[in-house]
């Protein structure tokens, strides 16, 4: 019993670090992406949008 607890507590505690890892991989990603200025893809991605939108009316 004792043994299955542990290792049920190792697993979420890997879990965790993993999550928190890939977390702070993408926060550095965006803090990058700010620094150079560079559109992130949510903008890029309403901005094609727009232009689609923009060449169906003229369409």
């Amino acid at each position: 019993m004792f043994f299955k607890e542990s290792l049920n507590l190792l697993k979420r505690k890997f879990i965790e670090r993993k999550k928190s890892k890939k977390m702070a991989e993408t926060f550095s990603a965006h803090q990058y992406a700010q620094k150079r200025n560079v559109l992130n893809w949510s903008d890029q991605n309403s901005s094609y949008i727009m232009r689609d939108i923009i060449i169906e009316i003229y369409l």
